[in-house]
């Protein structure tokens, strides 16, 4: 019976380099992926988070890199009537489209002789106000939310929190909202992103002023470590690396059976050793 005839160790190798490269592209994608939620903190979806850009934040003071094309803020003001229960839902959005306020129903208690409440939002130049805390870095406007009984009422004072809230658009990356009352001490708010671009929200707590910001890593804000940044721009070569290594591996195992096979072939014992002199 003829051997079998070994697989040429070209043609394995041509099976295996299209997976080779598959998986080298897929390994890069995912370090890159890695590396966008280490360094960034966004969530990992580097070649998908889509292609319009963002509308340019619309600043009190902008920085001065921003300021020749930068267009002013507006606010926005309501004015809705009071129930003998206090008031009803309340939404306050300029028409920029940088803060949203939610004010449930009943938010705000009826007070007599006061018939209805004013909401008022208002874009002010954060730099104005009291000092932001260390390490924060202001990534929107302050924006002063005052709610006043009408006419000519008093603030309201009495405020009832539930399910309002309040989200504001940022320039940048936002780690923090802050408020203040009175404009002077600031409080940071429990958070939750404001859909896939920059700004954050959070239930509302009353009039006062708030503003997004971001937070300085250099400045003790948990920065990536040198040694993981390391290791993420060094895994690239070294998936790539060890794939060719694999690849040139199984191709002199290959060459090393195939040459296995043709020694068998010549060993005496075949079918010449066999031929007898008569």
């Amino acid at each position: 019976m003829t051997p079998a005839s070994p697989i040429p160790p070209t043609t394995m190798t041509g099976r295996r380099r299209p997976l080779a490269v598959g998986l080298g592209l897929a390994g890069m994608y995912l370090v890159a992926a890695v590396a966008t939620l280490v360094m960034s903190d966004r969530p990992f979806r580097p070649l998908f988070d889509g292609l319009a850009p963002p509308l340019p934040y619309r600043w009190v003071n902008p920085p001065k890199e921003m300021a020749r094309d930068n267009v002013a803020p507006v606010g926005a003001g309501r004015e809705v009537p009071l129930g003998p229960d206090g008031s009803p839902f309340v939404n306050v959005t300029p028409d920029d489209g940088q803060l949203i306020l939610l004010l449930e129903e009943k938010a705000v208690a009826p007070l007599s002789p006061y018939t209805a409440i004013a909401v008022a939002v208002t874009p002010v130049d954060v730099f104005t106000l009291g000092p932001l805390p260390p390490a924060m870095t202001p990534q929107s406007n302050a924006y002063q939310v005052q709610v006043t009984y009408q006419p000519s009422g008093p603030p309201v004072i009495d405020y009832q929190g539930g399910t309002s809230a309040i989200a504001l658009v940022a320039a940048g990356a936002s780690d923090a909202l802050l408020f203040s009352q009175d404009g002077q001490s600031w409080d940071q708010r429990k958070t939750t992103p404001l859909g896939s671009g920059h700004g954050l929200e959070t239930p509302f707590a009353g009039p006062g002023y708030y503003v997004v910001t971001d937070i300085d890593d250099a400045a003790g804000g948990g920065g990536t470590s040198p040694v993981v940044v390391g290791l993420i721009l060094l895994l690239p070569p070294l998936v790539v690396g060890g794939l060719v290594l694999r690849g040139r591996r199984a191709r002199a195992e290959a060459e090393a059976a195939a040459a296995a096979t043709r020694r068998a072939q010549r060993r005496p014992g075949g079918r010449k050793s066999k031929r007898r002199r008569r």
